[in-house]
């Protein structure tokens, strides 16, 4: 069974003599990171469930103010986020295929128990079925409050959260810096971002390139689906302008009628969302930035997915196919179900999946 990861930006408490994440929908949100363990296991009604269980964290006093990998040879030397950096280092680093490890961020009106479900989701399309690359996933829940009406609370903890997230990267840097040094592994991470999500990373690349910590390309491909920003996020001026500078390749999935993001929309003063219109100016993208439109599929499954649109990452083969395909590191004129329209500079999902 699968080794999954979490992180959070929610509290966490103890309850019962263990550490548990807050998982209300009225959740505080923290700048304070927090790691943990994650496995699928069978419930006593047979239904799969997410058992976590927290890294305890480094306890700083006078004569411990931050934790060095010099002198650390083993895992279990390691607490907090140290802790959790080595045990995913070294599951990477096994020699074996299809090893790589997918980020996945969780979009508005999503909650701890929609993201625990996201994950079995996630663990079904993309780990159990080995004709892609990934083998883990490492799911961030920020504290959405799982309520629609609830829209500019969740951009402003979004927005915070992304903050967070970004001393996460910090923290990351640090572990290649002291620990792995020349020891790398062969196998990749990619970020898989949804609706709000991607503003999570758009706030994360902007509090990185605020503080000058040196930029290294920590994901390979990119998959931003569904975006609730802007859709001039490409522009410069804008955060995103360097989003190549995190990644080998981008892929942008839009769908003309996706509901939620219209309803995000009105929200935001008539601001086109780029996970409803695709990006301003498609021909002036730089070339390892990609854009597919979703429109035209047909195969969603379930009523709500075929009403809104806004699932598809998911919710259609066609879409999970593709993305599949783009993990893989299919070139992106081969990959298959796709045709490419010239003068909008955009691929178009169409025929079946594979």
């Amino acid at each position: 069974m699968a080794k999954h990861y979490i992180i959070t930006n929610r509290p966490v408490y103890v309850k019962n003599g263990r550490e548990q994440i807050d998982d209300s929908n009225q959740a505080l949100t923290t700048y304070n990171l927090r790691f943990g363990l994650a496995e699928i296991v069978k419930g006593r009604t047979g239904k799969n469930k997410v058992k976590v269980e927290m890294i305890p964290d480094i306890v700083l006093n006078e004569k411990s103010t931050a934790i060095s990998y010099e002198s650390l040879d083993t895992e279990e030397q390691l607490v907090g986020s140290a802790h959790w950096f080595k045990s995913l280092y070294d599951e990477m680093s096994m020699d074996k295929k299809n090893n790589d490890t997918l980020f996945f961020i969780h979009g508005f009106n999503c909650g701890y128990q929609c993201l625990m479900d996201n994950l079995i989701d996630l663990d079904t399309i993309f780990v159990k079925n080995r004709s892609n690359p990934i083998a883990r996933i490492v799911a961030f829940s920020w504290p959405s409050n799982n309520m629609i009406l609830e829209y500019p609370k969740d951009q402003a903890d979004a927005g915070f959260s992304g903050i967070a997230l970004a001393r996460g990267y910090q923290k990351l840097l640090k572990f290649f810096s002291e620990f792995v040094k020349n020891k790398g592994c062969e196998n990749n991470i990619h970020l898989l971002c949804h609706s709000m999500g991607n503003f999570v990373f758009e706030r994360m690349v902007k509090e990185i390139m605020n503080s000058r910590v040196p930029i290294t390309p920590v994901f390979k491909e990119i998959v931003m689906a569904a975006p609730d920003i802007d859709n001039d996020a490409f522009e410069p001026g804008r955060a995103l302008y360097n989003i190549t500078q995190f990644c080998q390749r981008v892929h942008v999935y839009y769908h003309k009628s996706d509901d939620a993001l219209k309803i995000s929309d009105r929200t935001k003063n008539n601001i086109n969302r780029l996970g409803l219109t695709g990006p301003t100016r498609p021909l002036e993208l730089p070339m390892n930035i990609n854009v597919v439109e979703a429109s035209e599929i047909k195969d969603s499954a379930g009523l709500k997915e075929k009403l809104i649109d806004h699932w598809y990452y998911k919710n259609s083969n066609i879409v999970i196919d593709d993305i599949r395909q783009v993990f893989s590191g299919v070139h992106t004129e081969k990959i298959k179900s796709r045709e490419y329209i010239q003068h909008k500079n955009i691929f178009r999902l169409t025929g079946k999946a594979r």
